[in-house]
């Protein structure tokens, strides 16, 4: 009864409440992610962070982010990192002495 009751509460929603359910489900359409579990997501980050914008805090961390690549070794970084070395011209010591303390560094993450 109690079911039935809490299913003829929720199927008899107000004009407003229905345009938000519909633009809601519209904005997911495509993704594989049910409402509920998209405003479970979206209450738990907010909480994660203090009140502060979700949409601030995600721009924050595309822009931190920007060019990282998933999966990349330590030794395709070092070599990432002689490039721009190498090409604004540092000494030849600094840059003898800069390769191999990344070297060694890399030889740890092998």
């Amino acid at each position: 009864m109690k079911i039935q009751q809490r299913l003829a509460e929720v199927a008899d929603l107000g004009v407003a409440d229905r345009q938000n359910y519909l633009e809601a489900t519209s904005l997911l359409e495509g993704l594989p992610v049910p409402l509920a579990a998209a405003v479970k997501e979206y209450v738990r980050c907010r909480e994660l962070l203090g009140g502060s914008p979700l949409l601030s805090a995600i721009e924050e961390h595309v822009r931190r982010t920007n060019g990282l690549r998933m999966g990349a070794s330590v030794a395709d970084v070092v070599k990432e990192l002689m490039v721009p070395k190498q090409q604004y011209g540092v000494s030849k010591r600094y840059l003898a002495q800069f390769r191999s303390h990344l070297k060694r560094f890399a030889e740890l993450f092998r």
